[in-house]
């Protein structure tokens, strides 16, 4: 039997709609294609583990030669060219494949789960919400099939596979069991555009399947083993007799690499890694890596020095909390909205807090929450700070794990010096959290949960804010305000804004002529000065009777543990210009510039200069800025 790509003719009183869920997956946060597909898929995976039973994630990347895609690529494509190259497309979708472009493709499977259960006949939603897991994977966009406490709520997040396409297409392979004993179920699907092919409008959707004779319009699912057999010995796929799903994607995109990928899991799914629930083997060609509790330090040794460095202190912390530990217990904060106080926080616990810390200990800490959703009781939770003290942090290091996934852009006040992870695991707690996320899982928004719960502003800040509420309370109550837990500093040049240290003078006496008294320095103005902005920073005219510089450089490198950063910046780090590195410029023009350099010509009095998109939440950045001519620039405005 002949299986084709099936896509629906748009008819009067269609909504033309144009699907949104790249979006979800391209914000600051989610840091590459990569990322996001390691993210959402074992997100997915750990959510539909059978009961008690640990996930095997295994991720394969492969290409096929010219020769095997001409000869292998057709059976899968039937039907699908002559909409992928419809004009309503290929305008639309510029990471689309020309002629002999490289054929990549992806293999997401996991084992230990159940598989895609439910009618795959299914097609339309079930009124009280009783709808399958098959139907909700392959027909359903913004419906989870996820309880209450589940990672994942918004029904977006398997979409991720598409998005990692450069045809929006993904085929899935689930091994289920039936009503007639264990089954196999092959289908595509695709979300392209809007889109004509000849003449004839389409609906963006489409399915890889068998046409069902009783519905019209109906994709159904193949069973056909021999079929399936061969999709499984083409694609490289390894489901045997074991549940579970295996995700193909087709025409995988370029920066989806198996250094990027094998990075996306040590660092979003260390955790869970750590506490045994999840093994995950990422395998290119003949290169497979094997990453589990055992394995895993052996991983993160192998990274470049850069994430090694500054992901291998995290990994030590996280292994002494799961751990036996001393905990400390905090008390249950009192009724109402929670709120960090001495209530919470007492003269006992501050002390033993600031004991540990100035001894360089590691500080575990219970924290007791009540989450309380409207009309109904109270359920007290809790979350874990597991907290260490590092005075060569510039700036603090503080991640959130909820229920085994990385939450990434929770924003803290930060704290210098400071490593802490804040954890939380299934329960009232994990629930509230959960509810309270964007759909790519990396921001916790309060205003979703207000009408769900009471005081939920208070209890999101109660948890967001923990170690910078928990340190400024111990300071306060030791009487000793410790400046190095609470600064908030930029990595600039000393020069430009903060202060060095000064030398320890003496007081003269009462009545004493000092140098001090006959000598007046003043203070250089500045010509320029430079401020966080953003992922970036910014170069602005410094002081009004400062004259500004006519061209500055401007150089920019991550920070390394020894060393000059300058010298040992490589462009694996970024390249200014490239990958969402971008100039901003007003009253200046940039007129040369390289891989981490740049050369400004000033060209306003009021002029600006800025660079945005570094990964400024995961390294420390330095910026160093020189004048390089000092006679005035032409003013456009004096022209």
């Amino acid at each position: 039997m002949a299986f084709s790509w099936s896509f629906k003719e748009a008819t009067p009183g269609d909504r033309a709609r144009e699907s949104q869920v790249e979006k979800f997956f391209s914000s600051d946060a989610v840091r590459n294609k990569a990322n996001a597909v390691v993210r959402e898929g074992i997100q997915n995976s750990l959510d539909a583990a059978s009961e008690g039973e640990a996930i095997h994630v295994r991720i394969t990347l492969d290409e096929w030669s010219a020769a095997e895609a001409r000869e292998r690529l057709p059976v899968y494509e039937r039907g699908f060219v002559e909409h992928s190259t419809a004009e309503g497309v290929r305008s639309k979708i510029a990471t689309l494949p020309g002629a002999g472009d490289p054929f990549r493709f992806m293999v997401f499977e996991d084992f230990g789960t159940s598989g895609l259960k439910g009618d795959p006949a299914e097609w339309w939603p079930d009124e009280h919400g009783d709808s399958g897991a098959f139907f909700k994977y392959f027909r359903a966009e913004g419906m989870s099939g996820k309880a209450d406490g589940a990672r994942g709520r918004h029904g977006v997040g398997r979409l991720v596979f598409m998005f990692a396409s450069r045809t929006r297409t993904m085929y899935g392979l689930t091994r289920r069991d039936g009503a007639n004993g264990p089954e196999e179920l092959l289908m595509g699907t695709s979300v392209l555009r809007n889109h004509r092919v000849n003449s004839i409008p389409y609906l963006p959707d489409g399915w890889f399947g068998v046409e069902d004779p009783a519905v019209r319009g109906l994709t159904l699912p193949i069973t056909e083993k021999s079929f399936i057999d061969r999709f499984k010995r083409d694609f490289m796929v390894t489901r045997d007799n074991r549940n579970g799903l295996s995700v193909v994607v087709p025409w995988l995109a370029e920066d989806v690499t198996l250094e990027s990928t094998v990075q996306a899991v040590l660092a979003e799914y260390y955790y869970p890694i750590l506490a045994g629930k999840l093994t995950v083997e990422v395998a290119s060609g003949k290169s497979a890596t094997l990453v589990d509790r055992g394995t895993l330090d052996e991983a993160v040794a192998a990274q470049p020095l850069h994430f090694t460095d500054r992901f291998h202190p995290l990994l030590e912390l996280a292994r002494a909390g799961l751990e036996d530990q001393d905990w400390l217990e905090l008390p249950l904060p009192a009724g109402g909205a929670p709120k960090w106080s001495k209530g919470v926080v007492s003269e006992s616990h501050a002390e033993a807090i600031h004991r540990k810390m100035e001894e360089g200990e590691r500080i575990f800490i219970r924290v007791p929450v009540e989450v309380r959703r409207k009309n109904g009781a109270g359920v007290e939770s809790e979350f874990r700070i597991l907290l260490e003290r590092d005075p060569t942090i510039a700036d603090s290091l503080i991640q959130f794990v909820r229920e085994g996934i990385i939450v990434s852009d929770v924003r803290p006040r930060r704290t210098s010096g400071i490593r802490a992870l804040v954890v939380v695991e299934k329960g009232a707690l994990g629930e509230f959290l959960g509810d309270s996320e964007n759909p790519s899982h990396t921001q916790w928004q309060k205003d979703v949960l207000k009408e769900k719960y009471t005081y939920a502003p208070a209890l999101l800040e109660y948890v967001v804010q923990c170690v910078p509420c928990l340190l400024a309370e111990v300071s306060q109550q030791q009487k000793k305000p410790d400046a190095s837990l609470l600064l908030d500093l930029f990595a600039l040049p000393a020069e430009q804004g903060i202060e060095r240290p000064r030398p320890d003078i003496a007081k003269p006496k009462p009545g004493a002529d000092t140098w001090r008294d006959k000598i007046a320095i003043e203070r250089r103005p500045r010509r320029y000065s430079i401020s966080r902005r953003g992922t970036g920073f910014v170069v602005r005219r410094g002081d009004d009777d400062a004259v500004p510089p006519a061209i500055f450089s401007v150089r920019v490198a991550y920070d390394v543990r020894r060393g000059n950063p300058f010298n040992k910046y490589v462009p694996a780090d970024f390249e200014l210009g490239k990958g969402g590195v971008d100039f901003h410029t007003s009253g200046c023009e940039v007129t040369r510039s390289g891989s981490n350099w740049a050369v400004v010509r000033v060209l306003g009095e009021d002029f600006e200069f800025g660079i945005s998109g570094f990964d400024i939440r995961h390294r420390d950045l330095h910026v160093d800025v020189r004048v390089t001519e000092d006679v005035p620039a032409v003013r456009k405005e004096a022209a």
